[in-house]
């Protein structure tokens, strides 16, 4: 497991003690005084990536901190985007490249894009924020010359009450209802110009065309289409793998949108759609990860949740090609999303980060919630301790430490939380690598001691019984196996409701084709997820083979049937065949 404390003592202690930013040049001073270590060349360079790119332009991005290249769509002049704080408009880039971590060269690539995406015009302030840090290759994917440019809105007027959806379908969620007589602005049509894009309070949202009153000006607006994509709004990205030098200073590529707005983006090949703050690594040449850390994802139906992630498979050429499972974030992934947060909240406050929080006296994070000695949060359904951190722009380890909670994962719907603003101080302690969830009343859950044991050394075509060890303590209701292929698709799952069982059976010959598959036992509660073991990585056995088909008997002729049949003669059946004459 790796030490959470270091990076979140010197990112807090820096930031919230307001240092002075270093200026570019002043880099020999530490030469002088010997290489960097990791945690102090993370600290200088949000330092630098604060002073160099706060307040971005939407369709901007931003040389953070050193090392960054790019390739550009036209030519441009030699010193162009060769520096930090060097800025360039985003149509101009092909691809970006952030350099890995290199403590000898004081060098961690950091660049900042901000995108318009699917967004409409009418909301000026708001932008997808993208944040490439360390060893990340960013390839924009949209061919300037037919990418979807958004134009300023009309006015339109409802001529009757209208449901307003997430999408252009009836049957996607609705987000308000509109009366009669609304002036709206409209900005797009559909691809069969039966819905319109509207923008109200602040929102984007899709209503029937007959609910407006007709206007020759509705013919000319733009076709918003599921394919229509704008600058960066579909691109490819790759990452250095983790845990190459430390922790401190990962490979990762994060995106924001902005709250409360649903953005799509096609994502090497693959189309997601986020309302939500997410970070994307690579695993390996043929794996990537997607991390939720705020608000949620959507990817075929599937809702990622904040503390989730998905691996997605990717072919040889870095497409996207499969997609498996949500499942719990692990504490290095949680610990990304930290850094990422911090990074992401500084960049994004155009005071420069001055917000009252390095006295420790209350500070407002980006959703313009406050912290402090008074602060103070009731708990309803649906909260967890890291959403609620990230909301008031504070830590678990605070959270935890001022409400003296023994297990991070459990908080109660109608607790009321004292909300400190963290000093860098705290304590580290641990999360178990379960989704919190929140219920009626605190569960008692341990999942100390929970393992599959068995099979360990293969699996038959056919029935198997699966083991564990139970957990420690905990009111379970029932235990499942899930089994997944070497893509990391979910392909069978085994359920008992006993909440006292050791094992199931399950059939191995009904998960499809293959031969490596994994499995992994989860403990439920409520129906819900608490405890998942490690998973055990195995080879099936070759189906048995196939014999012959076993040939159909024919009927054996009757004899006395007053019948000569055929297999029938005078010897065999005297009495139908004989010669009477």
């Amino acid at each position: 497991m790796r030490v959470r404390l270091p990076i979140m003592l010197g990112l807090l202690v820096v930031i919230l003690a307001g240092s002075v930013f270093a200026l570019p040049g002043t880099e020999s001073l530490h030469a002088q005084q010997g290489a960097m270590t990791c945690p102090a060349l993370v600290d200088l360079a949000l330092e630098r990536v604060d002073n160099s790119c706060s307040g971005l332009d939407r369709n901007s991005a931003c040389y953070g901190f050193n090392n960054v290249e790019a390739s550009f769509a036209r030519e441009v002049d030699p010193g162009f985007f060769t520096q930090p704080s060097d800025r360039g408009a985003l149509t101009l880039f092909e691809r970006i490249e952030t350099a890995p971590l290199d403590l000898a060269l004081e060098q961690w690539g950091v660049a900042v894009l901000s995108a318009q995406a699917n967004l409409p015009n009418t909301l000026p302030g708001q932008a997808v924020t993208f944040l490439l840090i360390g060893d990340v290759t960013l390839e924009n994917e949209v061919d300037e010359d037919n990418a979807f440019v958004p134009i300023d809105p009309i006015n339109v007027i409802t001529n009757a009450a209208a449901d307003v959806h997430i999408a252009p379908d009836d049957s996607a969620d609705i987000i308000d209802t509109l009366t009669a007589g609304m002036v709206l602005d409209v900005d797009a049509q559909s691809g069969d110009g039966n819905w319109l894009r509207a923008i109200f309070e602040d929102r984007v949202g899709w209503l029937q065309t007959s609910a407006v009153s007709p206007s020759p000006l509705l013919d000319d607006l733009p076709m918003l289409t599921s394919e229509s994509r704008s600058s960066l709004q579909a691109f490819s990205v790759q990452t250095g793998v983790r845990g190459l030098q430390c922790s401190e200073a990962p490979s990762a590529l994060a995106i924001q949108s902005p709250e409360g707005i649903q953005i799509d983006l096609t994502v090497n090949g693959a189309d997601i759609r986020i309302g939500s703050t997410i970070i994307m690594q690579s695993i390996s040449d043929t794996e990537f990860v997607i991390i939720v850390v705020e608000g949620h994802v959507e990817i075929d139906g599937v809702i990622i949740e904040a503390g989730q992630a998905i691996n997605a498979m990717l072919d040889e050429d870095g497409n996207i090609i499969s997609f498996g499972e949500p499942r719990p974030a692990t504490e290095e992934e949680l610990q990304i999303g930290d850094l990422v947060s911090l990074m992401l909240s500084r960049i994004l406050d155009d005071d420069g980060g001055d917000d009252g929080s390095s006295s420790g006296q209350g500070g407002d994070n980006a959703n313009g919630m406050q912290c402090g000695p008074n602060a103070t949060h009731t708990v309803v359904a649906g909260d967890t301790l890291f959403a609620i951190s990230r909301r008031y722009g504070t830590t678990v380890e605070a959270l935890v430490a001022a409400n003296n909670i023994i297990n991070g994962n459990i908080i109660v719907v109608g607790q009321v939380l004292n909300v400190p603003c963290s000093m860098g101080n705290e304590l580290p302690i641990t999360i178990i690598n379960n989704p919190p969830q929140v219920g009626d009343s605190p569960p008692q859950i341990d999942c100390t001691g929970f393992r599959a044991t068995s099979p360990t050394d293969g699996f038959p075509f056919g029935p198997v019984t699966f083991f564990w060890d139970p957990p420690a303590a905990g009111d379970f209701n029932g235990f499942r196996i899930n089994v997944y292929n070497e893509r990391g698709e979910l392909v069978g799952m085994f359920e008992t409701g006993d909440p006292n069982a050791t094992n199931v059976i399950g059939n191995m010959s009904t998960i499809g084709g293959g031969f490596s598959f994994a499995w992994e036992v989860v403990a439920l509660a409520g129906g819900v997820p608490v405890c998942v073991s490690d998973r055990i990585s195995l080879f099936r056995e070759s189906p048995p083979e196939q014999g012959p088909p076993p040939q159909e008997e024919k009927p054996k002729p009757i004899c006395g049937n007053g019948k000569c049949e055929a297999g029938e003669d005078a010897e065999y059946c005297y009495v139908d065949c004989g010669n009477f004459a």
